[in-house]
């Protein structure tokens, strides 16, 4: 019975116009939303490689100048976009690709992740294969749920059905499966083709977790539509008419992709404050300043600093010292200064901890957030995956920085602080290089939203056979 049940709701809805025409609109707004995905892939992938070049080409050729002055000068690093942005562009467009490192100050991504869904829905908007396949492939799989019992139950099939002996799970079984597939057809099979060419044309080194990435990302998608379709059949067995059945499916679209993302940003906001910005990096000055615990400021440190350096070459003068000490003075500040930002940002790391945890807790109530967490990390654009880049470019910025303090050491003697450097020494560092983590780290960040998406499906299944199996004429 289900068999044949899943073979009549497709053939039944294949011969509805409305049906036919609606999914054409979704396949086509999906395929105009991928083409401008593939033209701003394309268009950013050409940029970073010219502006890898342009600021390698900079750096190289900034002239002779004092080697700490180059740190200040300071160099931009650019995240590689993730093929997978053709399909969900992410955070990229609120959080911006590109981060500008210099001598001291630790540059990072600010918004926290309280802000990450909010963000997402009101830049992105409707852009995106995934947008559209999420948010309007939600409605239309809620829509098609809600009708697909109790209109049934209006126009006396169900009657008939239970009048045959046949078993109202399973009959709701063969709508689902029938269903599930008018609900794919506008999305997954475009997707899937987009995911196999977008496979087959990335690096050679990043096919093989590219199609990972792919499978995920039409996992998940695909997942949160057949939970919304339970939701849309469940009502439909409840209802009393089609109309009451489209109210109630419409009300809980409402809730779930408008009220939810932005209720669940003032939620966490209220529950885990985010830090003032500038009280932030102010603390951190502070802390530098001054010390923490048992460990003095750097005024203290860097007497203690003198008095050891020159014990250690055995003179009685900084002037008489065999290197350059403003070099070691330099390398100083910058391990204190490391240490402290390591130590701040570590508790505001917590702090973004703390709120991812409350969004996870919202998800299980809201799927859409799970659903857009989920997409996100698949694309390699969620917040993990620019915590991470974020933490390789300050990575990079200390080891510049390292190198140019022990020119400054190496090369000068005493106390003397004037020298010039120039393309010699700016060559000799290594250029900026990255590459995303692989899907496992990717699935290891946010598996809780698989859990998730994976629970409301399921579960959705076995509640809608318990409610089919209670139908009534």
């Amino acid at each position: 019975m289900v068999i044949a049940s899943a073979r009549r709701e497709i053939m039944l809805q294949w011969r509805d116009g409305r049906i036919s025409a609606v999914s054409l609109a979704l396949a086509v707004a999906c395929l105009a939303t991928l083409f401008m995905g593939w033209l701003n892939y394309q268009d950013y992938s050409h940029d970073y490689a010219h502006f890898t070049e342009e600021i390698r080409d900079q750096w190289v050729g900034q002239g002779e100048r004092h080697p700490h002055r180059a740190a200040h000068y300071g160099i931009y690093v650019s995240k590689p976009a993730s093929p997978l942005s053709v399909l969900e562009p992410g955070l990229a467009p609120a959080t911006g690709q590109a981060i500008w490192l210099n001598a001291h100050d630790r540059t990072t991504y600010s918004n926290p992740p309280s802000h990450d869904d909010i963000v997402a829905y009101t830049v992105m908007n409707m852009a995106s294969p995934a947008a559209i396949m999420t948010v309007l492939g939600g409605l239309f799989a809620l829509v098609l749920g809600a009708l697909g019992i109790v209109r049934e139950r209006e126009d006396g099939v169900l009657r008939q059905i239970i009048a045959q002996g046949g078993r109202g799970s399973d009959w709701a079984l063969g709508k689902l499966a029938g269903l599930s597939a008018v609900v794919a057809a506008p999305f997954l099979p475009i997707l899937f083709l987009a995911g196999l060419v977008l496979v087959l044309t990335a690096e050679p080194s990043i096919r093989v977790d590219a199609a990972l990435r792919v499978a995920g990302f039409l996992i998940v998608n695909a997942g949160f539509l057949l939970a919304m379709l339970c939701v849309g059949l469940i009502v439909s067995c409840l209802a009393k008419t089609a109309r009451s059945a489209l109210l109630i499916a419409f009300s809980f679209w409402i809730a779930v992709f408008i009220i939810a993302p932005r209720g669940t940003s003032a939620w966490i906001e209220a529950v885990h404050p985010t830090v003032d910005w500038e009280a932030f990096q102010a603390e951190i000055v502070t802390v530098f300043n001054e010390g923490y615990d048992d460990r003095p400021g750097y005024g203290v440190q860097l007497a203690a600093l003198e008095r050891d350096t020159m014990a250690e070459y055995g003179v009685e003068r900084l002037e008489d010292l065999p290197v350059g000490f403003s070099g070691i003075r330099m390398i100083h500040m910058s391990d204190w200064s490391s240490e402290v930002s390591d130590r701040a940002y570590g508790d505001m790391r917590t702090l973004w901890d703390r709120q991812s945890r409350l969004r996870t807790y919202a998800s299980m109530a809201f799927p859409y957030l799970a659903v857009r967490s989920a997409s996100q990390n698949m694309a390699a654009a969620d917040w993990p995956h620019f915590r991470a880049f974020s933490e390789a470019a300050e990575d990079y910025r200390r080891s510049i920085v390292r190198q140019l303090d022990e020119v400054i050491k190496d090369e000068l003697r005493g106390e003397v602080w004037e020298m010039d450097s120039d393309a010699s020494v700016w060559s000799r560092t290594e250029p900026f290089s990255y590459a995303s983590p692989g899907a496992a780290w990717a699935i290891a960040q946010s598996w809780p939203a698989f859990l998730v998406l994976f629970l409301w499906a399921v579960v959705g299944v076995v509640i809608l056979c318990q409610a089919a199996g209670r139908l009534a004429p």
